[in-house]
């Protein structure tokens, strides 16, 4: 039994010639070329609706993760809202306030360690997870907490009055500018 040599050449002429050529010198027959062709047709079509069901699917989930992400922020908004005693929150800001504008050093020290109480009131209350102000900051998302960045660099000033006391050099401006930053944190959060 003799086997017959294969053309490679041969071969891959008739594949190319049968893709790029359409197949007629290529001895294909007449009806697989227009076979291919209608194959080719019903691929493209299949493919663009392919494509425009997972570009709507992308567009629906991000107006529903939209949609959610609103809904968690009104929720936990009013959830802070009707645990806080409105008299008592706004007596507890003024306070801030006083003391922040005050001409005395020690005061504006005092506005800022009040201001971060009242921000731990606020986050556990909340409900987000942890011991500690800075463990429950550290627990939060950036899309549970617009003004999670601002509660960070009131926070921090905080501390380094806690721990430096007298020592750290504080001024009015500066003192103005973190209060500042925990106005922004307690709007968020319909304290004030």
């Amino acid at each position: 039994m003799e086997f017959a040599s294969l053309n490679l050449q041969r071969v891959f002429l008739v594949i190319y010639e049968f893709l790029f050529e359409g197949g007629v010198s290529s001895g294909v027959s007449r009806d697989i070329i227009l076979l291919w062709d209608s194959v080719k047709v019903i691929s493209t079509v299949v493919t663009l609706l392919l494509l425009t069901g997972a570009l709507y699917s992308w567009i629906r989930l991000s107006q529903i993760r939209k949609e959610e992400q609103q809904q968690y922020y009104s929720t936990l908004a009013k959830t802070v809202q009707q645990e806080v005693v409105e008299e008592k929150r706004n007596e507890r800001w003024e306070q801030v306030l006083r003391h922040a504008n005050s001409e005395n050093p020690n005061d504006w020290r005092l506005a800022i360690i009040e201001a971060d109480t009242i921000l731990e009131d606020i986050v556990a209350r909340a409900g987000f997870p942890g011991e500690t102000l800075g463990e429950r900051l550290r627990g939060i998302e950036r899309s549970d907490f617009k003004t999670l960045d601002e509660a960070w660099e009131a926070h921090k000033v905080r501390n380094r009055i806690a721990h430096d006391g007298s020592n750290y050099l504080l001024n009015k401006r500066d003192t103005l500018h973190v209060v500042d930053l925990y106005r922004q944190v307690f709007e968020e959060f319909y304290y004030i």
